[in-house]
């Protein structure tokens, strides 16, 4: 099975990282702090800030861009915006998919009856998860 996460790793480089938050997501109507842009600007990792951005994040002020100059960028690159949720849940069912084939296989060939995974099950297990942060 593909090991889906999303890497985070790079953000412990990031000038930003000891910022609050709440700087990168202002109510509506407030601007971004001009310590965030500054420290956007002169970022070690704003490629990959910028790449996470592009591709998952909808809200917040990322790699020196404002959700709105996102929207263009995808626009312009092709870029579709995924959630990340979405995408872990295909894998899991994908897997889930897999081992029922294997455990069919299992049946057919030893002849006994063995539990099995079925496509209803996967998508009741996946439907039954709950994504908490």
């Amino acid at each position: 099975m593909e090991n889906f996460t999303v890497d985070y790793k790079w953000q412990n480089d990031a000038l930003c990282a000891t910022f609050d938050i709440k700087w990168f997501y202002p109510a509506h109507g407030k601007k971004y702090p001009p310590e965030v842009a500054e420290a956007c600007k002169a970022c070690p990792v704003k490629k990959h800030c910028l790449d996470h951005a592009l591709r998952y994040e909808e809200y917040g002020y990322w790699a020196g861009t404002t959700p709105l100059q996102r929207i263009a960028m995808r626009k312009e690159k092709g870029i579709k915006l995924e959630s990340i949720f979405s995408e872990s849940e295909k894998i899991v069912k994908e897997e889930i998919a897999k081992h029922a084939k294997v455990i069919q296989k299992q049946k057919k060939k030893t002849g006994r009856r063995l539990k099995s995974l079925t496509t209803d099950y996967a998508n009741a297990s996946i439907s039954n998860i709950a994504y908490k942060e």
